[in-house]
């Protein structure tokens, strides 16, 4: 009569049949003990998940660029305004044409419209980065 070869599992000590276990360097472990044993070398591979500070510092910086920004833009429109506001109340002083006038506020709603463009732009860079840190840090499973 044949008889039935069974390991002894070196990690829980339940015996098992030849092909329902594994040969870890001459001591034979269950499948349940392997896949627990492979869990915890993996989560301690994986360690904390990182906070990307960095990035998050960086969007700081680039929001606040961005402000600065804004402002220069409603500085600029302020400035044209009361540039055309000076030309309108000095006209006589100025031979200030109309063509002056619309050069003086088209300057300065484009320079306005650049750093308006320029500060949004900035602001969607900021908010990719914290998205994409944000990504990264939902790579990682708990």
């Amino acid at each position: 009569m044949l008889q039935a070869i069974e390991y002894q599992c070196t990690g829980c000590g339940g015996s098992f049949p030849p092909d329902a276990g594994y040969n870890d360097n001459g001591a034979f472990i269950c499948r349940s003990c392997f896949a627990a044993r492979e869990a915890a070398v993996n989560a301690a591979k994986r360690g904390p998940i990182p906070a990307y500070s960095g990035i998050l510092r960086g969007a700081a910086l680039l929001n606040n660029y961005a402000s600065l920004l804004t402002s220069f833009g409603v500085i600029s429109i302020v400035v044209a305004t009361t540039m055309v506001a000076f030309i309108v109340t000095h006209s006589k002083e100025i031979a200030a044409d109309a063509a002056t006038l619309a050069a003086v506020v088209l300057g300065g709603v484009a320079i306005a419209a650049g750093f308006f463009i320029w500060s949004t732009v900035i602001r969607m860079f900021a908010e990719l980065a914290a998205a994409h840190r944000d990504i990264a840090r939902n790579s990682f499973k708990r």
